[in-house]
Formats: C-alpha cells, structure tokens, sequence
C-alpha cells in the first residue's frame, strides 16, 4: 500500500473544499475593504437640477402631501470633488499624486490571477478606514437617518454611504439583516433625488414598499405591478421628483422602451442619484433563466457613465471568484497603485473620488446556533420537525422544503399534530401569497412552510428558528436561509437536514442543467453537509474568505454549532476506519470506473452506482454468531464525502451519459499523468487480483 500511496502521490493529501484549485486562484488577496480602480470616462457635463439652497445646516421640512424632504444648499465653490450632494465637474487628472506617492493595491492579485498574497479576508475595520479620510457631507445623512428613525450607524453602513457619496461603483456585501436597504434609501433622501432600484421579486418589491413608503414616495414600475398600490405607468416616470425610490424589474427595464427613455431623460437632467441592485449575487446565478439581468448591467453602466450618479451592487452571500465575477461584467477595473497613507488633503479628496469600491463584512452571526443534523432516509419529515421546534412553539419559524407538494403536506401535518392555523404553506402556487405574509407578520401564524423565495427582503426581526428540511444546492443558498432568523441579535437556530440519499439526489437534478458552475457549487454545499472535523460556522465563513474572530483574533471554534457542541466520542461506533486512511476507499473507486468506463451506454459507470458499490464493499455487516470479517469499512457518508472530495480536487468529474440522463464519474482528462499512473496500478491489482482468493483481496473486489 506504500507503493501505491508513493504512485498516487498528492492524492493521498487531506482534501477540502477549503484547497480547491479555483478558491487558491481567484480570491482575493487582501482584507476588505475599497477595492482602488482606474479612474473611469468622466461623466459628461450635464445639466443639473438646482437644488435647494440653505444657509444653515440641512434640514428636514414638510412639503403639502406631508412627506419630508432634506432642504440643501448650493455646492460650495472650492468644492474639490464632486459627490451625491454637491454635483458638478469631476475634478481633471493633473490633480493626481505623483506615482511615487502610491503602493501597489493588494486587490490587483484577484484580476491578474496571481495566488500569491494573504488568503482570507480580515473583519472590516472601519475606525481603520475612516483614519484617513473625511465625510464632509454626513451631516445630510445623519438627518435622512432621523427622518427614518435610525440613530446609529450599523457597522459599515457609515463607510459604505461614503463611498456611494463619491458617485462611484460600490459592490457591498453585508449579511442579511444588516440595513443594506437603507444604502439606497439615505442617498435618495439626503440628495432629495430618484434611486432607481432593480428588485427580483414581487414579495422583495413588496415588501420594501411597505417598509419604507412612510418616509418617502415610492413607486413601483414592474410588468405586474397593475393596480397595486405605488404603480407607475412608464411614461410617466420622467415627471418624477426627488426624494423617491423607483422599483424596476430586470425585464421591465430591458423590454421597455419608454421606461429607458424616461430614466435616460432623469439622468441628463440630474435627477437620479443612484442606481442600485438589490440581491445582486442573482445576476450570476439567475442568468440562465432571466438573462435580462446582464443586459440591465449594460443600461445601468450606460447611465452611471452620463450623469451625475452612483451605481450600487447589494448582496449578503458571495464569493471571491464570484465577486470577481460581478466586478468584471460592471466594468470595475483594477488600479495597481494606491495611497493608503496620503497626507494631503486634496490628493486624498480626489483619490477617493476617483476609485470604485468593494466593501466586505463579515458574515459570521454570533447569536444563530446551526444545527446540522443527519437524518434517515425513511425517517418521517414531520418526526424531526416536531422535535426541533420544541422550545419554539410560541415564537416565528420559517420551514423550507423544495417541492411545492412537500410544503403543503408539511403545513397540514403541523396543524394537525399541533394547532389549526399554527402553519401555512407558501409558494407560487398560491393566490393568497400577501395575506399569508401578513398574517406571519402579525403574529396570528407561527410557521411558514415554504420555498426559498420566501423571506428575501421580509423584515421580520424576530424569527427564532429557521428549519431547512432539504439540502441546499449552494452554501450561499445556506447562508440566505439561515441569516433569516435572529436579525434582532437575540438567541435563534438554524436546523439543516440531509441524508445521503437526497445530496445524491440534488446532485443529479443540478447536472442536469449542465452548468458546471451551478455543480460545482452544489458538490461544496454537500461537503458541508457531510464534513463533521470542522466548526461549521468556520467551514460557511471560510468558503466566502472569511474566519470566525473574537477580539481582532480568528479562532477555529464558534462555540454554537453542532461540531462544537457535540460530545468527543474515543470509539467509533460504527467502527469506521480512520478517516484520513482512505487509500482502500479510493483505490476501489478507480478500479470500478477503470473496469466499467466501456460500459458508459448502459449507465454502468454512473455515480449512485458507484456509490452503492463502494456500500457494498466497505458496508460492516451485522451477523450473529459469525466472526467479522477484516478490512477497512466505511459508512455511506464517508465514501460519498471521499468521491465528491476527489470530484472536488480535480481528480475526477462529473459528466451526464447518454443513457437515460446518468450522472457518471470518470478520471479527469486534463490530469493526464495521474490518470496514467492510476490506470496502470489499477491494471496491476486487477492482474494480481485474479490469484488470490476473493476472501482475501476485499480492496480490489470489483
């Protein structure tokens, strides 16, 4: 076996979907923070609305429909750089500090693919960032935050309304309940201009329009919006006036003429303060479906680029190679040199004017135990719901299924067991979808059974338990689900059901969509699920470049998750081989692709097939009165982390067959010298296999 381990060589390494390849590559090699750009085309010198002028500090005052709006004065006329509420002429290069003033970005590695450089992005230090640099116009925001009842900031709310301030691009990833809402709300007001918005869905449209419309006019300009309340007709969209927020769909803003021509009229006339796209991590994962999203990017680079205005990119869960991904289709452009440590003033103004944003923070939730639980296969679903919501029957829960069906048998099942009108289903089925809402809302319904739109910019603070009783095909889908609970910072759960059988089964059901990024994700989700030697907050948060920190410092354990808080056991009760010994397991594995890779046509090489083989093989069977036989053994969830470990490095892949829609396995064709190597011992074994007995050569057993 030595032998074998030296042929293998790096296979035998410990394998995670912490040490992908792509994840090494494409992260960002830095803390969070502003990402330093090329400047862009300046905008054109359009013609701006006057705005209010005041001689005092901005006030809010009452205007006749009984709406507040800021009162502003004139931009001041040694203003060096133009902003959100003072617009005019952008300041002209000859203002640039000399190169030598400037130290390359550690941001430039993630565009140039270079790996080198610190892996993991750092909490986001805000007193850090604001150490050298000014916010002459907050006074604006800090009265738009009294109009809407804020008192504080939240952390990173203050830097990330500066660097909108700067009419740049800003991609802010926030977690979920973190107001990233009002970065789109406090420009509008503080401005007394239009912030055009993209939201995705009805209920997300929804419910921001309940949310906010007490403060400011909001209008909602979408192909169902109908006679609802804040609709709009597209040619009437030019008439409208600052403070407002505009709600759009994706397809409304690419399919109507008239709406574009409306904003584009907004725009020249300076009216628009901001462009903005809610859940903006849907642009990369929705685009299969709605490929409308890439084509509002263009528009809203187009309009960015012709007025005085800044563009904004709202989201709670994204990757680095994601985020890179995002940054590139908006045309944010890297810069290798930077001034961190600039002393002047006016060289600073104009640095931080003259650069678009990036703005991590993290996503680590110290308040939500997560709970993730492997259930049987034939174990009832209502069964393990009921034991979870103990504790929780007097307070709101939320309970995700994927089928629709499921949903609804689940909410009638909670009744039953329980109390009529304790839960209610939800989906798009449903013609009542508002009044659902409301009644959960209000508290006369507990438990929503639902899909996962639901929750998607529902604010509802006080959700303590979040139930998700299928598993997830993204850790960002992961991450979305359970940030829906304990938004108030009190104590909440977050319970993830798997089994073995349905990761099998979601894997088949992403593939077949042959998006290799969308299969990809999905094999890192059903690691997560099955890897259990690692905190699994520190497992969601390192995904995402980020680590658990207490006191400036990263730690390895949350304290509040089941790995954490689960009892050392010394012996293995179901007598597992050591886990880092798995040269038998995946030997076996190649042997049975390598001897079945002719038998594609008849599905022979597919991947619950080779799963059930490896079951077969390495399964410890119970029998009384008979000795047990020697060898490793291996459960059904160790041998499907180790082939999707293996998937997941590279050493193999997926690919659907010809017969019937199989999901297969075979050797990786761009790891050509491996796959040589492992052909070649498998030939071996296999020779050598033929002269031995069969109760001797358990590895090999094909």
């Amino acid at each position: 076996m030595e032998k074998i381990k030296t042929y293998l060589g790096k296979m035998w390494e410990p394998i995670t979907i912490l040490q992908s390849q792509v994840l090494q590559h494409d992260v960002f090699q830095s803390k969070p923070g502003p990402v330093y750009m090329q400047p862009s085309k300046s905008p054109q010198d359009n013609s701006v609305d006057e705005l209010t002028t005041s001689t005092s500090d901005p006030a809010l005052i009452t205007d006749g429909d009984g709406v507040k709006e800021p009162v502003l004065k004139q931009a001041s006329p040694t203003s060096s750089v133009p902003t959100l509420i003072n617009p005019g002429k952008p300041p002209t290069l000859a203002t640039q500090p000399p190169a030598s003033a400037f130290e390359r970005s550690p941001f430039t590695a993630c565009f140039n693919h270079d790996p080198t450089g610190v892996p993991l992005h750092r909490g986001f230090d805000e007193d850090s960032f604001f150490q050298h640099r000014s916010f002459p116009d907050e006074a604006y925001y800090k009265k738009a935050m009294q109009h809407v009842g804020f008192t504080e900031y939240r952390h990173g709310q203050r830097a990330a309304l500066y660097c909108i301030n700067t009419m740049r691009k800003v991609l802010a990833i926030m977690p979920t309940g973190h107001g990233k809402s009002a970065l789109f709300v406090l420009p509008a007001l503080a401005s007394s201009r239009i912030a055009v918005v993209i939201m995705p869905t009805v209920s997300l449209q929804q419910d921001q329009f309940n949310q906010w419309a007490q403060y400011l006019t909001v209008r909602v300009c979408t192909s169902q919006s109908g006679h609802r309340e804040g609709a709009i007709r597209s040619r009437d969209v030019a008439a409208l006036t600052g403070p407002l927020i505009l709600i759009v769909t994706p397809e409304k803003l690419c399919i109507d003429a008239i709406l574009q021509e409306a904003i584009t009229s907004l725009t020249q006339r300076g009216r628009i303060c901001l462009f903005a796209i809610d859940e903006a991590h849907l642009v990369l994962e929705w685009v299969s479906f709605r490929p409308e999203f890439l084509s509002a990017a263009d528009l809203l680079q187009k309009w960015h680029m012709q007025g005085n205005s800044s563009l904004l990119l709202l989201t709670a869960t994204l990757t680095s190679t994601a985020c890179r991904r995002l940054m590139e289709i908006f045309h944010f452009t890297c810069n290798d040199r930077v001034d961190e440590m600039c002393t002047s003033e006016r060289q600073l103004l104009y640095r931080t004017s003259a650069v678009d944003h990036l703005l991590v923070f993290p996503a680590y939730k110290d308040n939500i135990f997560l709970d993730v639980v492997e259930i049987g296969a034939n174990t009832p679903l209502i069964e393990e719901v009921l034991d979870a919501l103990k504790g929780y029957m007097a307070d709101s829960s939320i309970i995700y299924c994927r089928r629709r069906a499921d949903n609804d048998v689940l909410a009638n099942n909670l009744n039953c067991a329980l109390k009529k009108g304790f839960a209610e289903s939800y989906h798009s089925s449903k013609q009542d979808q508002s009044e659902i809402v409301q009644r959960w809302l209000s508290g006369r319904t507990l438990c929503v059974c639902a899909t996962i739109a639901f929750g998607m910019g529902i604010n509802k603070p006080n959700v303590r338990l979040v139930i998700d009783a299928d598993p997830s095909g993204s850790i960002n889908t992961i991450l979305q689900k359970i940030g829906r609970c304990g938004r108030d910072g009190q104590p909440a759960k977050a319970a993830l059901y798997y089994n073995c059988k349905e990761l099998q089964k979601l894997l088949l059901i992403v593939a077949r969509d042959h998006d290799q990024s969308l299969l990809s994700a999905a094999v890192s989700a059903c690691l997560f699920y099955l890897r259990d030697d690692i905190c699994k907050w520190r497992l969601m948060l390192l995904y995402f470049g980020q680590e658990i920190e207490r006191s400036g410092a990263p730690i390895e354990r949350c304290g509040h998750c089941s790995y954490c808080c689960s009892s050392p056991v010394e012996v293995n009760e179901d007598h597992e081989s050591d886990s880092s010994d798995c040269q038998p397991l995946v030997l076996s594995l190649l042997l049975f692709i390598e001897h079945n890779k002719m038998h594609e046509a008849d599905g022979k090489t597919g991947f619950t097939a080779a799963i059930n083989h490896l079951d077969k093989i390495f399964i410890r069977k119970q029998s009384k009165g008979r000795k047990q036989p020697e060898g490793p053994f291996y459960s059904k969830r160790k041998i499907l982390q180790t082939v999707l470990e293996l998937v997941q490095a590279g050493y193999l892949e997926f690919y659907m067959s010809s017969f019937q829609g199989t999901l297969c396995l075979r050797l990786n064709p761009n790891r050509a010298i491996e796959a040589k190597t492992i052909r070649h011992i498998s030939t071996v074994y296999r020779d050598k296999s033929d002269n031995k007995s069969n109760n001797s050569s358990l590895i090999i057993k094909t």
